[in-house]
């Protein structure tokens, strides 16, 4: 896989993650928005980008952040 493949994917993943997270009314939104991001790059096929991967544990650690807070 090219590197421009890998970024296209990851920039139709967070394409996707803007829209949800613009269209959110409340926080469970939000949250629904990082798991769909999260899901999304799970599903990649191997092998994940250092980028793609980088991007998923910061999501993941984004939403744990939030749950703790409400």
């Amino acid at each position: 896989m090219s590197s421009a493949d890998a970024y296209s994917r990851l920039d139709q993943i967070v394409a996707q993650h803007e829209v949800d997270y613009t269209n959110a009314k409340s926080v469970r939104d939000y949250w629904k928005a990082n798991a769909k991001l999260i899901y999304a790059i799970d599903i990649l096929p191997e092998p994940k980008t250092e980028t793609e991967q980088l991007v998923r544990w910061l999501m993941d650690a984004k939403r744990h952040k939030l749950q703790t807070r409400v």
